[in-house]
């Protein structure tokens, strides 16, 4: 996405830092430059959002804080996520507490040529911003809104990185101008569901809980295809998704591999499957094992 594209919207804001009791460092708290209250992110709020240039105004002739105390001005803009045109929808990766020269940040990065990236407030962290078909990104309707399906992390816990998606999550993004790379007003939605696929895949044992007790799933939802990954893409996917793996290399068979694991895995299988050491004798959870019939020399039928 083109920074001048993203500043031409009336979706802008300002905010500060705040201490607040429950948390251990300042929070970034939004407010409307129009009245100087703190304003949400959802729909009933946009007209409380301004323009690049008003929530710039607004942000500079104040006293902007170093300190924690708001009352002295406000500490810098931001933006929330909204629709960009009649198929594109604003979308952002928010990448903290990692080397901003990493491996791991390059590889994110190397996945969107085509966002826009700048160094966060912090500077130690970067937010990309880009454009998606929200239609085709994995979705579940939870309380009649459309949200994120749960097969993936918003907040990805394990490697720092969240993911935000006008439409179907309500967040805001801070902005410093600090650019790295400007881009382009192009449709990313590929590259996109590429990176929801490596880098906020939750377990599948999660998956699988999530998919059985969540009656709300979209079950018409966009599938998409998944390209090929490297070693390394490959590697970091194992290391952090199901443990699987583990649980089948203590199995001896290729079956008893996936019927053990599966039960380990998901306790709800023993309902309908019971391990036996006796070939031949799998059956329905609670029927014994019936008398055979035989017949003896004289013809008779007699049950044993």
């Amino acid at each position: 996405m083109k920074i001048t594209s993203l500043r031409a919207s009336n979706n802008w804001l300002v905010w500060r830092y705040e201490q607040r009791k429950d948390s251990k460092k300042p929070t970034k708290v939004p407010y409307s430059p129009l009245d100087n209250y703190g304003v949400g992110t959802d729909e009933a709020d946009r007209r409380r959002l301004v323009s690049y240039e008003i929530a710039l105004k607004i942000q500079t002739e104040g006293k902007p804080i170093t300190d924690i105390e708001p009352d002295q001005g406000y500490s810098g803009i931001g933006f929330v996520f909204v629709r960009f045109n009649d198929t594109l929808y604003i979308c952002g990766i928010d990448i903290d507490h990692q080397d901003t020269d990493s491996a791991f940040v390059n590889g994110i990065i190397t996945l969107f040529s085509n966002a826009y990236i700048e160094r966060s407030p912090s500077g130690a962290g970067l937010h990309i911003v880009l454009l998606v078909d929200v239609i085709r990104i994995p979705q579940i309707t939870e309380n009649g809104k459309p949200k994120l399906d749960k097969r993936y992390y918003c907040k990805n816990p394990n490697n720092g990185v969240e993911a935000y998606i006008a439409g179907l999550t309500n967040r805001y993004f801070t902005h410093t101008g600090n650019t790295i790379q400007d881009g382009q007003d192009t449709d990313q939605t590929s590259e996109f569901l590429q990176f929801l696929d490596l880098y906020m895949l939750r377990s599948q044992a999660h998956t699988q809980y999530d998919a059985a007790t969540n009656s709300n799933a979209d079950k018409n939802a966009a599938t998409h295809n998944v390209c090929a990954l490297s070693d390394g893409q490959l590697l970091y996917k194992a290391t952090n998704g199901t443990k699987f793996v583990c649980l089948s290399a203590k199995a001896t068979a290729t079956t008893d591999c996936l019927t053990k694991s599966a039960c380990l895995m998901y306790p709800k299988f023993k309902r309908t499957y019971r391990h036996t050491d006796r070939p031949g004798t799998m059956a329905r959870r609670g029927q014994r094992d019936r008398p055979q019939k035989h017949n003896d020399n004289g013809g008779n039928i007699r049950r044993v």
